[in-house]
């Protein structure tokens, strides 16, 4: 599971690099064709913008699985330890419950996007849609798998 989870960590990180250092050039090449000579690529800001959501999304799985997303832990810190750990297992399978449903809502926004397609680069929106489902299914694979790990130390200190 250790092997499959770095693979996917790797994945991720790669992918959300490859979409920043993509959109930084079409941005800057944007930019140099729009002062140089006169216009851009028409393509060029609707790529960036469909990058861009990309970016949010697989960039939101990375932080997902580092656990930096924003929190407030007010009442956490207010429980005991043992309550704490007590509470942490129905709250992590809420967020995995919430995933599906992002996975669920993302697959019918994919389907409604199948035969819209983007104006200047001409491809459906469901390419672009396909962020919402892939970016949940990959912090669902990451929640499971902080739960199989929280299930297995509660095992190992009884």
């Amino acid at each position: 599971m250790d092997s499959v989870r770095r693979a996917v960590d790797k994945a991720v990180d790669f992918v959300t690099i490859l979409l920043l250092c993509s959109m930084v050039v079409v941005v800057f090449a944007q930019v140099v064709f729009r002062y140089a000579a006169i216009s851009s690529p028409p393509w060029t800001e609707e790529f960036s913008r469909f990058n861009f959501i990309w970016l949010t999304f697989m960039g939101a799985a990375a932080v997902f699985r580092r656990k930096g997303h924003l929190i407030i832990d007010t009442l956490v810190l207010l429980l005991s330890p043992r309550v704490n750990r007590i509470l942490n297992v129905p709250v992590q399978i809420m967020i995995s419950a919430l995933l599906l449903v992002l996975i669920t809502k993302g697959i019918e926004l994919c389907r409604s996007g199948w035969f819209t397609r983007a104006s200047t680069m001409n491809i459906p929106l469901t390419v672009i849609y396909l962020s919402v489902p892939v970016s949940a299914v990959l912090m669902l694979f990451c929640q499971l798998s902080l739960l199989v790990d929280l299930v297995k130390v509660r095992g190992k200190k009884k």
